[in-house]
């Protein structure tokens, strides 16, 4: 360990999912740890690789390189499914984590008042594109997921991330600003 007596954790930016999904696993699992922001995946890397961090919570994405490159090891995958790009890591939950899930998504938004009908054509639209052999072939080189929700599944998901986040700032004395 970097700093025997604590796990220190990289993530990027204070605020950012990463380093939300950091605080999370303190709680989660009740370690003594120290979270520490860095601007840029590549910062994060680089302290990882001079033994300044213990771990990282960072997208697979952003460490694709390092990862092919054994630089570092994944452990765990901090959504509800497996990676399919990397099969053979667990979940933090199959790790023996319970109720810890953070995927990060994007989503489409547009003005309150847009007609229902506008809304249907561009969910049909993007469930339509998202499930191209293209464009599935290009996330997963990504080492992410191309999927679509429906509205109300968006709103749902949303709302349920909203509450989690909420929670973990609360109880993590992050202020509000």
């Amino acid at each position: 360990m970097a700093n025997p007596g604590y796990v220190n954790i990289g993530t990027v930016n204070p605020g950012s999912t990463q380093n939300l999904a950091a605080e999370y696993f303190r709680a989660a699992t009740n370690i003594e740890a120290t979270i520490i922001p860095y601007k840029t995946s590549p910062d994060i890397l680089a302290a990882m690789i001079r033994g300044e961090l213990d771990m990282a919570i960072e997208s697979p994405t952003a460490f694709a390189a390092a990862l092919e490159s054994e630089q570092v090891r994944a452990l765990a995958i901090t959504g509800a499914k497996r990676n399919p790009s990397l099969p053979e890591v667990p979940t933090v939950m199959e790790a023996g984590i319970e109720r810890y899930e953070v995927s990060g998504w994007n989503a489409l938004w547009t003005l309150d008042g847009v007609p229902d009908d506008v809304i249907t054509a561009l969910h049909a639209a993007m469930a339509e594109i998202a499930v191209m052999p293209d464009i599935q072939a290009r996330f997963a080189e990504l080492n992410t997921r191309a999927e679509s929700l429906t509205p109300e599944e968006m709103a749902a998901r949303f709302e349920s991330d909203r509450l989690i986040w909420a929670q973990v700032i609360e109880d993590s004395g992050i202020e509000k600003r």
